[in-house]
């Protein structure tokens, strides 16, 4: 299991903290006391990762496909989630990203709670931004058809991932979770800095998952779908803008030659 999971520790520091007085050989400590240890990142052995997540993503698409002949597919995503080495499998249909739009555009999603945070902002501010948002027009379906199209949030087949693809997947994710543990980041960089930092094993693991995706196109592993004519792949890291999913892909493409 990785150990991001169950130690303290100081995910963008130097050092790693242990908390060493839940040990019976450690019990002469003071049961407050940390112990921090300097650690050196790990090697990860890249392309084998590439491979085994490869055969994994083609063999999970063939199944998807035999069980959903009948749907056809506009879009297919990899959300990453790459502080832990995490990932799931996505499609959308366009017939799902319409209804959700037709929902949201006559019953906007989490209306009230929304609500209920401009008019604290009102009050403590003394502004009025709830009036002045609530004066503006509805978003049209079209609207919504567009900002929904790669929230992968909102997908019908948002982590389709079967239990084997999660257990093939479940070393190589504590291996890169427990790296980014171990991982060094110098003085002035990480996340306290820029909430969208990344750190360079990452980035890394970010770009083995691009050219994954590449792969599967290249290998015309998408052939067991129904597909639009403008059907396309993409890659995601969480909670990050689109348009930097968009541009590290479009860089891995260039780079694979695809």
């Amino acid at each position: 299991m990785c150990a991001r999971s169950h130690t303290l520790q100081l995910r963008f520091g130097k050092v790693l903290a242990h908390n060493i007085a839940t040990t019976s050989a450690q019990s002469a400590l003071k049961p407050d006391r940390t112990l921090f240890i300097a650690v050196i990142p790990m090697d990860i052995d890249w392309q084998d990762v590439e491979s085994h997540l490869l055969l994994a993503a083609t063999k999970e698409l063939r199944h998807f496909g035999d069980a959903h002949r009948t749907e056809e597919f506009y879009g297919f995503a990899i959300d990453c989630n790459s502080e832990y080495g995490s990932l799931l499998l996505c499609l959308n249909t366009q017939k799902h990203l319409h209804d959700c739009a037709v929902k949201y555009s006559v019953e906007p999603p989490n209306q009230d709670v929304f609500g209920q945070m401009l008019r604290k902002i009102d009050e403590k501010f003394g502004k009025d931004v709830f009036a002045e948002l609530s004066n503006q027009p509805p978003r049209t379906r079209e609207e919504y058809e567009q900002s929904l199209r790669w929230s992968l949030g909102d997908w019908l087949y948002q982590g389709f991932n079967s239990e084997e693809f999660d257990s093939a997947w479940k070393n190589f994710e504590d291996t890169i979770c427990d790296a980014l543990l171990e991982e060094e980041i110098p003085d002035g960089e990480g996340i306290d800095e820029d909430p969208l930092f990344k750190s360079p094993l990452q980035n890394q693991f970010l770009r083995s998952v691009c050219r994954v995706a590449l792969q599967l196109e290249s290998i015309s592993a998408f052939d067991v779908l129904n597909r639009t004519d403008d059907f396309l792949v993409y890659v995601a890291d969480h909670d990050e803008p689109d348009e930097d999913s968009w541009a590290r892909l479009k860089s891995a493409r260039r780079e694979y030659g695809r």
